[in-house]
């Protein structure tokens, strides 16, 4: 889930069907009421997309759906389409959907990539759709305040109830997300290693490799002083190396 790579077909792939089920899930009726607010299952697939794909497979999907349905397809909530949804009451939770799906979905890439233990993962992905939530509601209240004219702290309470039911999608969400996961761990991102060191830093050699480079500096300068200490008869065949020059002294040779 690396953003610097580019996509290949199997990321184009899961974007697809990932907008694809976020639109089918926004034009199915909700499903029963928890008193006034309806229980609309769109969101559970908003969240899945960034804990699956990550930031940016999962943002793009949530894109996708947004320029899907900006383009005239009625995929959005009340099988409404076209921009003037998007700059109404209701636009800005979808403006919502893609911010909040490359924020949840980077953390959601950061925290996979440190493998948190079984037991943790459940844990640590309901904080991430937390965090998507957050994101997604804060875009819908600036929504209402500048689509709607409805005064922020008006906004705010009538987002309460309905987030009080999200959370209860994430939950859904999380556990969706655990078993992809755990069946198809391909989708993981690359895991983090000790080797792997933050730019900008410097990383001091170890003992072994001390040891090794100086044991080949020794290696590489034994051969010119064994070479200059045999050759000081000028290489004639038949000559005792040991002889020296009359009236020349030998100087013991240095590194």
């Amino acid at each position: 889930m690396a953003a610097s790579r580019r996509f290949q077909a199997t990321d184009l792939a899961l974007i697809a069907v990932f907008a694809a089920l976020i639109a089918v899930l926004a034009i199915i009726p909700p499903l029963f009421a928890i008193g006034a607010v309806p229980f609309a299952i769109q969101m559970i697939a908003v969240m899945l997309a960034p804990l699956v794909l990550g930031g940016v497979r999962g943002g793009s999907a949530n894109a996708l759906y947004l320029i899907v349905g900006a383009l005239g397809l009625p995929v959005f909530a009340g099988q409404s389409s076209g921009p003037g949804v998007l700059f109404g009451p209701t636009g800005g939770y979808i403006w919502g959907f893609v911010v909040g799906g490359f924020i949840s979905g980077a953390v959601a890439t950061q925290m996979l990539s440190r493998r948190p233990r079984k037991a943790m993962l459940p844990v640590h992905l309901y904080l991430v759709a937390i965090v998507d939530l957050l994101v997604i509601y804060l875009c819908g209240v600036l929504g209402l305040v500048g689509f709607a004219k409805m005064g922020f702290g008006a906004a705010l309470a009538a987002n309460g109830p309905l987030l009080l039911i999200d959370l209860i999608k994430a939950l859904i969400a999380v556990a969706i997300a655990v078993a992809v996961l755990t069946a198809f761990p391909r989708l993981l991102p690359a895991a983090r290693t000790a080797n792997d060191v933050p730019a900008g830093t410097t990383t001091q050699p170890n003992a072994s490799t001390s040891q090794a480079r100086d044991s080949s500096d020794s290696a590489g300068t034994a051969a010119p002083r064994h070479a200059a200490q045999t050759d000081t008869t000028g290489g004639r065949p038949g000559e005792d190396p040991s002889a020296t020059v009359a009236g020349t002294a030998t100087e013991p040779m240095t590194k």
